[in-house]
């Protein structure tokens, strides 16, 4: 399972809970992250569970990751929807988060105002 997942481009990190406390685990997952096409270095936590990559934005695959992931038992056996993003780019996913973070807060933001606001003038009127 990912815990957290960040990028920019060539630099990726994701945090897996079954890596956390694994110390064992680091030489043989790292020796996999370095074979997949287009990663340049690999630097591993198991204190944390970080996997941070750096990699060739013109040569590294997704759906490679992911899959290596799911080999070694990182991440869950699902399909393509459950376990993993969308084969889309890292970059697209980037942006495609923030802009629906975005989204969710101001309209989390409009609701709050909308709830208080209302709240508010029935308090007022319940007092006077």
């Amino acid at each position: 399972m990912v815990l957290h997942l960040h990028h920019v481009p060539g630099r990726l990190r994701v945090r897996l809970a079954r890596l956390k406390g694994h110390a064992r685990a680091i030489v043989p997952l790292h020796s996999e992250l370095l074979a997949i096409a287009g990663v340049r270095s690999a630097s591993i936590s198991s204190h944390s569970g970080s996997v941070t990559i750096f990699y060739d934005r013109a040569s590294f695959e997704t759906e490679a990751l992911w899959s290596t992931l799911r080999r070694l038992g990182y991440l869950d056996a699902e399909p393509q929807s459950a376990a993993a993003p969308p084969s889309r780019s890292f970059a697209t996913n980037s942006m495609a988060s923030v802009a629906t973070g975005a989204i969710a807060e101001a309209v989390a933001g409009e609701v709050v105002k909308h709830v208080l606001g209302r709240s508010a003038g029935a308090l007022v009127r319940m007092i006077a």
